[in-house]
């Protein structure tokens, strides 16, 4: 009886454990099988046969299982999360089938410059060097990259271009992205580095 005692206190326990996981919270189920298998588990002080715990020991170990299986689908949603975005990544590459021209880029920049907007004017100066690198088969253009990714492309096939180029991405990352204030003498200078990097392409 001491034997059955032990048993029915430890499956209890182990009941308890897994009620109490968020994934038995979902429509009340784990409060509606937890009052239902507690109270007739409460029998125990008046004796408990081996037949009623094997009973249990099955009623949770499906629990456990139910548990496990629905902890494996919410563990594998965020992984299908990512698995779809970096196929999105891997596609970027055919956006710029749409985008416009650096010279459409730089055109805008001017307007952008006579608006005063000098950061938006900064960043379509910078846009327009990518695609220009990119046309000259020194980088290959994809959203995802990073500028020490396009930088490393670049010193592989244009060493001599990796400097401006340097130059213009560090310019472009501290005044987009706010560290500093961007100012017309700003974009005259990412102007300036961007007309560097075109004339390595005349004299390539």
């Amino acid at each position: 009886m001491i034997g059955d005692t032990m048993s029915n206190e430890h499956a209890r326990a182990v009941l308890e454990q897994i009620l109490a996981t968020p994934e038995f919270a979902i429509h009340n189920l784990g409060k509606r099988i937890s009052a239902f298998l507690l109270e007739n588990m409460a029998l125990g002080g008046k004796g408990v046969h081996a037949d009623d715990i094997l009973v249990i020991g099955g009623i949770v170990a499906m629990i456990a299982g139910l548990a496990l299986l629905i902890y494996l689908l919410r563990s594998i949603v965020p992984f299908w999360r990512v698995m779809v975005k970096e196929a999105e990544c891997e596609t970027a590459p055919s956006e710029l089938l749409i985008r416009p021209s650096s010279a459409a880029l730089l055109k805008q920049a001017d307007e952008n410059t006579s608006r005063g907007e000098f950061r938006s004017a900064l960043r379509e100066i910078y846009l327009a060097a990518l695609i220009e690198l990119n046309n000259r088969s020194l980088i290959v253009y994809q959203a995802a990259k990073t500028n020490s990714e396009y930088l490393r492309e670049i010193r592989l096939h244009a060493a001599d271009a990796a400097a401006n180029f340097h130059i213009l991405a560090t310019l472009f990352e501290h005044k987009w992205y706010g560290l500093e204030s961007c100012s017309g003498e700003d974009v005259n200078q990412g102007k300036t580095l961007y007309a560097a990097l075109a004339k390595g392409e005349e004299n390539g």
